[in-house]
Order: structure tokens, then sequence, then C-alpha cells
């Protein structure tokens, strides 16, 4: 089976149901096979499809978790049914794939990232807000944002461009500043902006720092409120990070919840980083506290065997499954069963192995793919090799007129 390029699928997981959508093509029905032979079903579903184009609904059958296969055409579509054309799969987690570069220790131009992500199955991605806006300003939103607006991926967060621990002065500057991110990020349809809490401070004891920070949280959701942008804050539990600082602030998970309790506004919740978690002192009746419809991501990562809590660094930090020293497992099976929504990212370095930025990107997939598999959770696994290059050509092609301005 081949591939016509003109015919584009991509997976948009949403609600209950896995929405499998084809773009309208002279191809539509070699499309919607080649989609059904690339998507893996952990579970037997009975799912139809619509055909606009071609008048008719088709049934089709997962064959004991493997590749999907389609039936004859059997009835006659309704006029209600004409548009659009879906395949709605019932039961299919809402839980996806999500790919931050950073994370995994790699980096590269806007275009590389999402050619990688695409490539290697992921459905969600981190942006570089700061960058974007930048560009923006230099030029044109619609050149700057070209290849994160095509609708492929879903844009799942960026780090705001704020620093919770600047000065009076810097802050003020830098809040006055965030209208005109959060302005792009909406455009772009940029989900969550993601504020890392301080671990120590030079300014204050930690009781008056704890009421400045929420302060400066509840103004920075105001102005990300605005655009309709959710705000996720997260920890890092990493012991060094507060050193040279006279005061330690939130360094584990009782702090960092405490801090989450007393924001007051709807658009504040947290992004679930289990490897800080663990590190933090995370416990079983915290986890079953915390609101999943407050939790906006979800990171995970392995911890290096036989390592002190008190000493451990960013060094020893593994992609998820590496060694099981943290539970992943366990928190991804909690977070589905709650109905948990959103992406799932991977953190950390393989394991004794040297990696290039591709391997780097397949391998994280991999470990997605093993602790979602093991959790109970549907994923989709990576596209071959034709049906990559058939979602990122468009890509590839654009981008060859822009290589020496994206280099600026």
């Amino acid at each position: 089976m081949r591939f016509i390029a003109k015919g584009t699928i991509f997976v948009d997981i949403s609600g209950s149901s896995a929405q499998l959508n084809a773009v309208s093509s002279s191809a539509v029905p070699y499309s919607i096979w080649g989609a059904c032979a690339i998507l893996k079903i952990p579970h037997n579903f009975k799912c139809f499809w619509y055909s606009p184009k071609f008048g008719y609904r088709c049934e089709t059958l997962a064959n004991n978790g493997r590749a999907l296969g389609i039936s004859a055409p059997s009835t006659a579509l309704s006029d209600t049914e004409r548009n659009p054309k879906h395949v709605f799969i019932k039961g299919a987690s809402s839980m996806y794939k999500n790919l931050n570069a950073g994370l995994i220790g790699i980096s590269g131009r806007q275009s590389e990232l999402i050619e990688l992500a695409l490539t290697y199955g992921f459905r969600g991605i981190d942006i570089d807000l700061a960058d974007l806006v930048k560009r923006t300003q230099r030029g044109s939103f619609e050149t700057a944002a070209r290849f994160l607006t095509s609708g492929k991926l879903k844009l799942s967060g960026f780090e705001a461009p704020i620093d919770l621990d600047a000065d009076d002065e810097a802050f003020a500057a830098q809040l006055a500043a965030l209208t005109a991110s959060a302005e792009v990020a909406k455009r772009i349809g940029a989900m969550t902006a993601m504020l890392r809490v301080p671990p120590a401070t030079d300014r204050l004891p930690f009781h008056e720092f704890f009421s400045v920070i929420h302060k400066r949280i509840d103004e920075i959701a105001a102005v990300f409120g605005t655009e309709e942008i959710q705000v996720g804050l997260y920890f890092t539990a990493i012991p060094s990070n507060a050193e040279g600082k006279q005061f330690k602030f939130v360094g584990d998970v009782t702090g960092f919840l405490a801090l989450f309790r007393s924001c007051t506004a709807k658009n504040v919740g947290i992004i679930f980083d289990s490897w800080s978690w663990h590190i933090g002192g995370g416990a079983a009746d915290q986890l079953a506290e915390l609101p999943v419809d407050r939790v906006f991501g979800i990171r995970i990562a392995d911890l290096v065997e036989d390592v002190s809590l008190k000493e451990v660094t960013s060094k020893e930090r593994l992609l998820p499954g590496s060694n099981a020293t943290v539970d992943n497992v366990r928190y991804i099976k909690h977070f589905a069963e709650a109905g948990y929504k959103g992406p799932v990212t991977a953190m950390g370095y393989p394991l004794n192995t040297s990696s290039t930025r591709d391997s780097s990107v397949s391998l994280a997939q991999d470990a997605l793919d093993k602790v979602l598999e093991e959790s109970g959770v549907p994923s989709t696994k990576r596209k071959p090799e034709m049906f990559a290059q058939a979602s990122y050509s468009s890509y590839q092609s654009e981008d060859r007129g822009y290589r020496d301005r994206d280099r600026d």
C-alpha cells in the first residue's frame, strides 16, 4: 500500500472519543485505509467512518489489537453526516504524547522540531513562545508562525516568559510585556503557560515571599486569562537548585501544593512532574487530592538507581521506564482513571546510550509508548516512513525558502 501525498491524516483526541480526520482529497479512501493501518488500537473497538465525498458510511473493526480493516460500503449518508468525515473510536484515551525538546536535551529550529514530532508519532509539542514573539515583532505573525498554525500538532504549552523571583522593577516590566506574549499564544492556539516556582530566593523569608509569589501568580493568571490561556505551575526538587540563595522556598511536594491551593484564579493549575514528585516526597494521599481538571500537563521521567535523594542532580534524570525507580505506570493509571485529558511528556536521557537528535526523539517516543501501554492507555505508534513523508513534506518544501531568515 502506498500513500497519496494529498491525503494527509492526523489524529485529534477530544472528549471520550478519538477522532481521526482525513483531509479532503481525491484519494480519501486510500487515506482512510492508510490511517487505519497505522493506528494501532490495544483493544477491540467498533468504529464508523463517514465519507461525504463518496456518499456512504463504512464500519471498521479493530482486529485483536492489530491494524484496523475497512468493510465494504454499507449505508448511504444522511444529510447531517456529509460534513465533516470522521472515524470515532469509542473508549480511546484523551492522553496524548507530547514533545518538549529541551526536556530530552535537544534543540533545533521550529520546523525541524515539528518534523521530528510528526515523524515519531507525537501529537503535541511545547513551543518556544519567547522566540516566536521576537520573530513576530521583527517580521510578521504569518511568517513566524507558518509551521505552527497548520493544525497537524497540538501546541500543548510554552514557558511563561516571566521570572517569579525577579526584583519588583524587573517583574513589573516583564508583566507589562506579557500581554503581547499572551496575544501571540492565543493566535497560534497554545494552551498552557508553564510557570516555574522558584526553589529559593535572596529577597524575603518563606512566609513573606509566599505572599509575594501568590500575588504575582494571580497577576500573571489575569493577563493570560484574558486570552483564555491556562497557567500551569511546576517546581523542581533538585536540592542544588537552592544553593547560593539565602532563603529556601518551594523544593518539595508539600510546599508546592500549599502554594497551588492558595491560588484562586480558575485558570491556574499544575504541571505534574513525576520525577520531582518522587524526589520531593510526594505521597499517595497527596496524589489523590489533586483535582484532575486542574492538571494541565504531565511530565514523566525515571531516576538512576541507588542515588541519594539529597544529592540528586539533573544528570540522574532518565527517560521513563529506564529502571522503574519512579513508578510512572502508577501515576499514569491514576490520572487515566481520574479522566485526565492532556499531554504526557517524556523527560531525561537514555540509559547508557549516546544519542543523536533523531534517536533521542525516537527513544523518548518508545519510552512513552512503554509506560502508556503498561498503564493500559492506547497510544499511536511511530508512523512508517512513507506516512511521515506525506505528513511533513509540505513543511520541508516550504522551509527551504525561509532557512536563512530562521537563522537570524
